[in-house]
């Protein structure tokens, strides 16, 4: 019994210390952002997954299925992109939305790609 809970405790501790390091990190980014420091690493991502782990972390506080995500098409194609600075845009957004949205209402993320025109919305 003393070693679960010991293993319990431990389990929640780094998780407490990847959320710290998570909102440094974020707090980090959005200076840079600011000050006009950041600059883009970008790479060929796959959008949907990168949105998804954002959806996965804020819903870990919450309910998942309050966090949908749909994509047109599905699957959408690669993208060059840089995936932290579109998590952490996609993380401002949803906790804007929670903040400031209906309580306990879901919160939607829509994609579309437009083949044609080539643009994202």
């Amino acid at each position: 019994e003393i070693s679960e809970n010991v293993v319990r405790c431990m389990n929640e501790l780094g998780k407490s210390l990847n959320d710290t390091l998570e909102t440094i990190m974020v707090e980090a980014m959005a200076r840079d952002l600011v000050h006009d420091l950041y600059r883009p690493n970008k790479e060929r991502i796959d959008l949907a997954s990168v949105l998804s782990g954002t959806v996965d972390d804020v819903a870990a506080v919450s309910n998942l299925t309050r966090f949908p995500l749909i994509t047109r098409p599905s699957p959408l194609p690669m993208f060059y992109f840089d995936p932290q600075l579109l998590r952490y845009l996609h993380r401002q957004a949803l906790s804007n939305a929670c903040k400031y949205g209906k309580i306990g209402g879901s919160v939607l993320t829509e994609i579309t790609f437009d083949n044609k025109h080539n643009t994202l919305e």
